[in-house]
């Protein structure tokens, strides 16, 4: 049960930011995702002894998530950055074809 307790709102996340990739708004969810952890994991967890000393198991079920919902962030801020890039170079290449056009006609 808490298995499934700790990873739906990831799920959640996961879903929300891969629908709106837009704008500010995968940020928000990140915050939004480390919130919901840090405030309802440790009662998840408060009965029953799953800590082992090297910490793995608390890194998979806590980090993870996060981390992949963070990663996924970025990975689309990077794609719209690209976008913007080709943009920009595509309006510059027209303006310097309409100066040289415009020699011409001079």
């Amino acid at each position: 049960f808490w298995f499934l307790t700790a990873f739906i709102p990831s799920g959640w996340m996961f879903v929300l930011t891969m629908a709106e990739r837009t704008g500010s708004y995968p940020l928000e969810v990140c915050s939004l995702s480390n919130a919901v952890f840090i405030r309802w994991l440790p009662r998840l967890f408060a009965t029953d002894q799953y800590f082992d000393s090297h910490g793995f198991f608390i890194l998979c079920v806590w980090s993870a998530p996060i981390l992949i919902n963070a990663m996924l962030i970025t990975i689309l801020l990077l794609l719209q950055v690209g976008q913007l890039l080709v943009q920009k170079k595509r309006l510059e290449w027209n303006v310097g074809a309409r100066k040289k056009s415009e020699k011409k006609k001079l």
